[in-house]
């Protein structure tokens, strides 16, 4: 009898579950129970959500801030490459500087609202700002208030 043949694979590693995927499959099932077939779930998922999590509120002004922070860094980076004449070609310089002046800020909100949670990596923290800044990047410069989007830049 031979022993030769084929040796079982490894299982494959576990998934890992993270709290946004834990608290999103909660929310989901609550909103699978509260649906109704005149409301689509989509409709009824914010309130859902802000009855379930109301400690969060404090979390939501401090995300906006945060956003606010991260926009307003990436317009004073575009500002200076502007004011030095070097408006192209400086995309990784000005998200730079931006990640040096709001990633603290990022670590500081996940400290406060997460604690024990370890800091967000350099990659997450680019990402963010990133999405920010493809999003200023999409808004039609005639959509901005009075005054800013006419403003010369020389």
């Amino acid at each position: 009898m031979s022993t030769t043949g084929s040796t079982p694979a490894a299982p494959p590693p576990a998934k890992k579950v993270t709290w946004l995927s834990k608290v999103g499959a909660v929310l989901g099932d609550v909103l699978k129970a509260a649906a109704t077939k005149a409301k689509p779930i989509a409709d009824i998922a914010l309130p859902v959500a802000e009855a379930l999590f109301p400690q969060f509120k404090t979390e939501e002004v401090a995300a906006d801030n945060l956003v606010t922070k991260i926009a307003t860094e990436a317009v004073a980076a575009e500002g200076v490459a502007a004011a030095a004449g070097t408006q192209t070609g400086t995309g990784a310089e000005k998200l730079e500087t931006v990640l040096a002046n709001v990633g603290p800020a990022i670590d500081a909100w996940v400290a406060a609202n997460f604690p024990g949670a370890k800091q967000v990596s350099a990659a997450s923290q680019a990402g963010l700002v990133n999405a920010v800044v493809a999003i200023l990047n999409e808004i039609d410069p005639a959509a901005a208030p009075p005054g800013q989007a006419d403003t010369p830049t020389s």
